[in-house]
């Protein structure tokens, strides 16, 4: 008889327990930015999770949407970091044919090197739910997540869209997230102009 899968608490979208654990999180990131960021040889691992958070009635037309989290691909470019570690996840398994490819345009890196330091997940679903909330409804691979990472405090995690499911996500795996704070998403879904103009505004918090 197999195991019960284990339980990961998290605190409640818009409850007072997650805004203080978004902010515990994230009151770790200026001491990586001081001393993890600018070492080219500190340890670090990178959770990515590249969520596609649009309407599932048009995802649901698009022939193959899942192939989209392919797109933040390009940051295994960090492995040319040689501590670096990276993990990503994914609706479905990406070719390894897709993997190898990337890694031999690393610059001065073996590929068998970067791919040792390279961990792959995948919640074999290929329906039209954003990726995050794939992830949370599977404790068994949330736990794996948290496995992945041997040191949460040189760890982050690195979202393409961020949604209310995305930052759920990235409490579990314990590292902080590039992510804007969870009451400024909330409904909302942010890629990465929008969030390059929250960072330029002077009230993100109407960020629409």
């Amino acid at each position: 008889m197999s195991a019960a899968a284990p339980s990961i608490a998290a605190p409640e979208p818009g409850s007072a327990a997650e805004l203080a654990t978004f902010r515990n999180l994230q009151s770790r990131l200026p001491d990586l930015f001081r001393k993890v960021f600018p070492d080219p040889r500190a340890p670090r691992t990178v959770v990515i999770i590249p969520s596609l958070s649009l309407d599932q009635d048009v995802m649901a037309r698009v022939t193959g949407a899942h192939h989209y989290e392919e797109r933040m691909l390009c940051m295994l470019m960090l492995l040319k970091l040689p501590r670096t570690r990276i993990v990503y996840v994914t609706s479905q398994p990406v070719s390894e044919e897709i993997i190898d490819y990337y890694l031999h345009l690393l610059p001065g890196i073996p590929a068998t090197h970067a791919r040792q330091r390279l961990t792959l997940f995948s919640c074999f679903d290929s329906t039209p739910k954003p990726l995050a909330a794939k992830i949370l409804a599977r404790p068994r691979l949330l736990a794996r997540l948290r496995d992945a990472i041997p040191e949460t405090a040189t760890g982050h995690m690195s979202c393409f869209n961020v949604s209310a499911a995305a930052s759920k996500a990235g409490s579990n795996p314990g590292s902080p997230r590039l992510l804007l704070k969870p009451e400024i998403c909330r409904g909302r879904s942010m890629g990465p102009r929008s969030a390059r103009w929250a960072r330029s505004s002077k009230n993100s918090s109407r960020v629409r």
